[in-house]
Parts: structure tokens; C-alpha cells; sequence
């Protein structure tokens, strides 16, 4: 049984997930414009598809619970206006544009630290970084390296 206000919080990481989506394209665009010395894109691009899947994911979620969503804006440089439809209701919820950034970097942190992420090996870079105070010998880079090289193209 669904209850009651459960799409809210199905709308609020709905919202999430889209916001963060959006950021790591416009990042993406921004860091395509510098010059650097590596490419960040194929990491870039593996956070961007996860964060689209679960935006997807949780949007499917709020049509299923009869949710529509009309118009996102924000109001001002504080404020983050969603009006929708659920159940024939129309409502408007309203959110921290500082609060909404924060959950979003919380998320992408927890993207990088959780082993559900090894699918990418993101999780297995995180690890490589915690460690680099103490650094590995040459054949454990060698190593590291071809591993998560493997772990990205084999996927």
C-alpha cells in the first residue's frame, strides 16, 4: 500500500537526480572549454548516465502514483518552484536552491564511496585516492591501472 504523501518523496529525488544530471553537463561543457592535461570525460559521462537512469527511474515512480509534473523554476536565487498534479490535486512544492545542492553533492559523494558502484570503478579510484598517502610500489600502479582500466571498458 502506497502511502499518502510517499510521492513527495518520490518527487523530491525526482528533482534531485534531474538537477544533478544537469550540473555534471553543464560541468562537463565547462571543463571541455579548458585545457587540461587528461580527459575527465568517460568519468563525467558514467556519473552523468547514472544520475539520468535514477532521475528516469524516479520520475516513472511519480507517473505510476498518477504524479505530473507541470513546471520547474526558480523563483529566485533561493527558492526552487515545482508545480505538479497527483491523484487530480494540483499542488506546489517548494525547495532550498542551497539545500537541493547540498543533497545533490551528498548523492554524487555517496556515488563515488558506495560499493554499489563498482560496476564503474569509481568505487575501486576512491579507494586508489584514500590511499595515496602511503603510495604503492610501482607493480601495484601497474596493476590498479590495468584493473581499472578493465573495469571501465569491460563493464
Amino acid at each position: 500500500m502506497i502511502q499518502p504523501d510517499q510521492w513527495r518523496e518520490i518527487l523530491h529525488k525526482s528533482i534531485l537526480y534531474g538537477l544533478l544530471f544537469k550540473a555534471l553537463a553543464l560541468d562537463a561543457q565547462k571543463l571541455n572549454q579548458d585545457q587540461l592535461k587528461m580527459s575527465y570525460r568517460p568519468v563525467l559521462d558514467t556519473i552523468s548516465m547514472w544520475a539520468e537512469r535514477k532521475y528516469h527511474e524516479y520520475r516513472s515512480q511519480f507517473g505510476k502514483l498518477g504524479g505530473k509534473i507541470h513546471a520547474q523554476k526558480t523563483t529566485d536565487s533561493l527558492l526552487y518552484s515545482v508545480l505538479v498534479t497527483v491523484r487530480g490535486r494540483q499542488e506546489e512544492c517548494i525547495y532550498n536552491v542551497n539545500h537541493l545542492k547540498a543533497e545533490c553533492q551528498v548523492r554524487l559523494n555517496n556515488f563515488y564511496t558506495t560499493p554499489s558502484s563498482k560496476r564503474t570503478g569509481m568505487y575501486n579510484m576512491y579507494q586508489w585516492i584514500k590511499v595515496a598517502k602511503n603510495p604503492p610500489s610501482d607493480n601495484e600502479r601497474v596493476i590498479f591501472v590495468t584493473l581499472f582500466t578493465m573495469l571501465y571498458y569491460f563493464k
